[in-house]
């Protein structure tokens, strides 16, 4: 089996109020480009996760050619790393849709 892309799920330790916060970097292994998003609150790991059920053919089944990774930062570190990167949405196809968006209109986008 060879891996066509790496989702890696980025979390932080839960907050005083018990909440933790989401984002994703997609990583496409034949060009190297690189796409990195944040999730509303009401999401989590499982919509990341998700986005391999809807990466082809809109939830005909789970793609088997990701790499998947989930990594838990502090509050603070979470927050510095994930500042300047865009709200992606929530639901599994809108990350989807927007991730193969992300590719398309920026060809040289690479994470700073």
């Amino acid at each position: 089996m060879r891996y066509h892309s790496t989702l890696q799920s980025h979390y932080s330790k839960a907050d005083r109020a018990g909440n933790c916060y989401w984002a994703f970097r997609y990583i496409c292994h034949k060009t190297g480009k690189v796409v990195e998003g944040r999730i509303n609150g009401t999401g989590g790991e499982s919509n990341i996760n998700a986005i391999r059920l809807y990466w082809n053919d809109s939830g005909k089944g789970w793609d088997s050619g990701f790499l998947c990774q989930t990594v838990q930062h502090g509050i603070r570190e979470f927050d510095r790393m994930v500042k300047l990167w865009p709200h992606a949405g929530c639901d599994p196809e809108q990350l989807v849709q927007w991730i193969k968006n992300q590719l398309k209109s920026d060809p040289l986008y690479y994470p700073g």
